[in-house]
């Protein structure tokens, strides 16, 4: 199979950079072994990769909901405030320029985007929250924080970790793996071809492709032609991004533009299948 891709990630890589993997106060509280070990993760993940100019400094849990005044509707209202949200901005080709957006400040971030971030994040924020985390950064030296809240088997929501991806890719016409910062699966794209042949002749040329994403939004669009009498080729288009990314696909030029901010990724390429 040959295969030529054109990709752009503006999400968060497997890399590491030396120098800039700075270690996390933590301040469990009591927390629980599931989601301390996914928020202790999460953090030197985005210290290793990003944290040139935004990293993590430290973590506490404040308290438990239902109790000490912190009520389940108050924070999961404090959860969504735009005035308190923070948001990566992540181009993985240049993590040095990695910055954190609050969100009533982020530019070309209209009323429709806010309101179906509020509506992901009031549905991840579920019921089951047990546990309010506070997480303080600091962006080229100025401190901010962000609210994140857990069940007792796992992290449910935080704004600068639940709009950031890694990824992973391997053999196939094309396919990633959209992964948490922890490491499990958030969402999958596959580009596959098809051919069946009769001796050296193309009977057939299809396709198999496919996009799902967690707490997010991804797409593929495939089209596979006969080019020979002994080969098909299939061309495809792909698109990733966290709830404050917007995807549209422009038929007539086969591509998919993205825009907004967070984590996502967009590319394009192709691959040629022959009859043996």
């Amino acid at each position: 199979m040959q295969r030529a891709s054109s990709v752009k990630f503006l999400g968060l890589f497997l890399l590491w950079f030396p120098g800039i993997a700075y270690a996390v106060e933590a301040l469990d509280g009591g927390l629980p072994e599931g989601p301390r070990r996914q928020l202790n993760m999460a953090l030197k993940a985005w210290n290793e990769n990003y944290g040139a100019h935004v990293r993590a400094v430290r973590w506490s849990v404040r308290g438990k909901i239902g109790t000490e005044n912190l009520s389940f509707g108050a924070i999961r209202e404090d959860m969504t405030n735009p005035a308190r949200a923070w948001i990566p901005d992540i181009d993985t080709y240049h993590p040095e320029n990695t910055r954190a957006v609050r969100l009533d400040r982020s530019e070309g971030i209209g009323p429709d985007a806010i309101k179906s971030w509020k509506l992901s994040t009031d549905k991840a924020v579920q019921e089951d929250a047990k546990y309010y985390i506070d997480i303080d950064w600091e962006q080229d030296g100025k401190p901010f924080r962000t609210t994140a809240v857990a069940s007792q088997d796992k992290l449910l929501y935080d704004s600068m970790i639940f709009n950031s991806r890694l990824v992973k890719k391997h053999n196939s016409c094309f396919y990633t793996a959209i992964l948490w910062l922890w490491g499990d699966i958030s969402g999958e794209i596959t580009a596959d071809a098809k051919l069946l042949c009769e001796g050296r002749s193309v009977t057939s040329c299809d396709k198999a492709c496919t996009a799902w994403m967690d707490l997010g939004d991804a797409k593929v669009e495939c089209d596979s032609n006969k080019v020979s009498t002994t080969a098909c080729q299939m061309k495809y288009v792909w698109a990733w991004g966290t709830p404050l990314a917007s995807i549209s696909f422009k038929k007539d030029s086969f591509e998919f533009k993205v825009t907004g901010i967070g984590s996502r990724g967009n590319g394009n390429g192709s691959c040629s299948l022959t009859c043996p």
